[in-house]
C-alpha cells in the first residue's frame, strides 16, 4: 500500500449515526482530486487502534474516546465525543493500516492507478513487460471508469515513475478495451466531471461502455481512425452525444464503424448524426424510446437492424428508408399496420412479435 502524504489529504468527521443499536461514524475524506465518504463502526475504530498504537495508548484512548454507551449520554457529552473523534483523526499516522481503514485502495487516483498496475502483473504475468501481458491474454482489457479517470488524472511519482509511464504507453496499443462504471461509483465524488480522457487509446477497434457519465468524455473522436465495432450501454439520451465530436473544426467522420450497439439506454430518436456511419453493416438500438426510425437512408452497407422494445407505431414507407435491410427485429413495439413493409424485397428475417397487428395478410 503506498503512503499518502498527509498534507495532501483531509479527513473529517461528517456525523455520527446509530444504525441498528450500533454507533457509526461518516468519515468524510478529501484527497487532491476526490473525496468519499467512509462508513465505520465502533468495533472497527477499536481494531485500528490497536493494530496502529501500542497496547497501552491503545487501551487509553479506547476508554477515553469510545465508550460504550455513547447515547444515553446528554448531547453536549455527544458533541464532546465529536471534537475527541475528529482529533483523533487529525492525530492518526498515514501509515499503511490507517489508509486501507480510509479506503484509499478504493478511491484515491494514485492508490487506485498503482494497484491496477500491481493487479495486470499479479493476475497475467508477474514482472514481464506488461504489453507482453495483454497481448497474451485472451480477454478485452477492462477499465472501471474510477480507474479511467485515475489513469488519466495521477500524477507520476518517482518510485513509479517507469511502470506508470510503461502503463500508459500499453494502453496506446490496446485494440479491444470495456470501461464500467458501476453504482458503488455514485459514493465517489470528483471535484469535476470524472476525466475520462480517450486519447491515451491510439489502436482501438472494440470497445464497450456502460453506465458510463458521460460528460467526463473527451478525445473520444479520435477512436474514429481505429475503432470497427462501439457498444454504448446505459450512458446516453442522444446519439449524437457518441457520434457528434468536432476536431480543429473538423466534424469527426466514422467510416470505420461496421457495428453499432446503443441498446439500453435512453434515446427517442434517430437523430441525424447516424448519417456518418458510411460502412455500418449492424445497428441494435433496442431497449431504448425511439418513436420514428429515421435517418439511415444512405447506408448502403446497412444489413441487421435490431429496433425491438422501442415505442415504434408507424412503419410506413419504411423500404423507402431501410435500402437493402436483410434482417429486421421490430419486436415489442407498439405497430398496428404493417403497410410499407411488403415492398421490402430484401428482407429475410422479420420479426414482428408483441405488437398489435391485426392484420398479417398486408405482408
Amino acid at each position: 500500500m503506498l503512503e499518502i502524504s498527509v498534507h495532501n489529504t483531509n479527513v473529517l468527521l461528517d456525523k455520527i449515526e446509530v444504525v441498528k443499536l450500533e454507533i457509526e461514524y461518516h468519515i468524510l475524506v478529501k484527497s487532491v482530486h476526490c473525496s468519499w465518504i467512509v462508513k465505520k463502526q465502533r468495533n472497527e475504530f477499536l481494531e485500528l487502534l490497536q493494530r496502529v498504537y501500542s497496547t497501552e495508548k491503545h487501551s487509553i484512548i479506547s476508554n477515553e474516546i469510545f465508550p460504550k454507551f455513547l447515547f444515553s449520554s446528554s448531547p453536549e457529552k455527544i458533541q464532546s465525543h465529536q471534537h475527541r473523534v475528529q482529533g483523533l483523526l487529525d492525530s492518526l499516522p498515514f501509515c499503511e493500516n490507517v489508509n486501507k481503514f480510509l479506503e484509499f485502495d478504493k478511491h484515491d487516483v494514485l492508490t487506485v492507478t498503482i494497484n491496477f498496475l500491481k493487479d495486470i502483473r499479479l493476475n497475467f504475468g508477474g514482472n514481464a513487460d506488461i504489453w507482453d501481458i495483454l497481448n497474451k491474454c485472451d480477454e478485452d482489457l477492462v477499465l472501471t471508469e474510477k480507474q479511467l479517470h485515475c489513469l488519466n488524472s495521477c500524477p507520476i511519482p518517482v518510485n513509479y515513475e517507469v511502470p506508470l509511464l510503461e502503463l500508459k504507453n500499453t494502453l496506446e496499443k490496446v485494440e479491444h478495451l470495456k470501461i464500467v462504471g458501476s453504482e458503488a461509483d455514485h459514493d465517489h465524488k470528483y471535484h469535476t466531471s470524472p476525466n475520462l480522457d480517450m486519447s491515451v487509446f491510439n489502436s482501438l477497434v472494440t470497445l464497450y461502455m456502460k453506465n458510463i457519465d458521460f460528460t467526463g468524455v473527451t478525445e473520444f473522436g479520435g477512436l474514429s481512425e481505429t475503432l470497427q465495432k462501439l457498444t454504448i450501454k446505459g450512458s446516453i439520451k442522444e446519439i449524437s452525444e457518441a457520434l457528434i465530436w468536432v476536431s480543429e473544426s473538423i466534424t469527426v467522420s466514422w467510416s470505420y464503424i461496421q457495428d453499432l450497439d446503443l441498446s439500453s439506454n435512453s434515446i427517442e430518436k434517430m437523430d441525424e448524426s447516424m448519417r456518418m456511419l458510411i460502412n455500418l453493416q449492424n445497428l441494435n438500438l433496442s431497449f431504448n424510446k425511439i418513436l420514428t426510425i429515421d435517418n439511415i437512408r444512405g447506408l448502403p452497407y446497412l444489413d441487421n437492424i435490431n429496433l425491438s422494445h422501442n415505442r415504434i407505431i408507424d412503419v410506413a414507407s419504411l423500404n423507402t428508408k431501410l435500402g437493402n435491410v436483410s434482417t429486421l427485429n421490430l419486436s415489442h413495439n407498439y405497430i398496428k399496420n404493417l403497410a410499407g413493409l411488403e415492398k421490402m424485397y430484401s428482407l429475410e428475417k422479420l420479426d414482428i412479435s408483441y405488437n398489435y397487428i391485426d392484420d398479417m395478410s398486408q405482408i
